[in-house]
């Protein structure tokens, strides 16, 4: 199976760049000035807002296996979580 490396548009731009021989500093400031524009452009995310009262409807219950045990130690286990996902 053969596979083809197609270009990016944003190769020719880079290859450009790289071509000027900056300085890994400003390469670094280029770089984190890139990030601020395209998140300033990006469009936000508006999320509905959910009352914090509301009910929760049945169909979630129904997805929700049951309570958690009254032993069951919520700290420890997201701790246990986060040191398994950074392994």
């Amino acid at each position: 199976m053969q596979t083809t490396n197609k270009r990016k548009p944003t190769d020719g731009l880079f290859e450009y760049i790289h071509s000027m021989g900056l300085d890994p500093t400003a390469m670094r400031r280029l770089g984190t000035r890139l990030i601020e524009v395209a998140d300033r452009e990006e469009p936000k995310r508006n999320y509905p807002k959910i009352p914090r009262n509301r009910e929760v409807s049945k169909k979630t219950l129904d997805m929700v296996i049951g309570p958690m045990p009254k032993d069951f130690d919520w700290e420890l286990e997201t701790g246990k979580m986060w040191e398994e996902m950074a392994l």
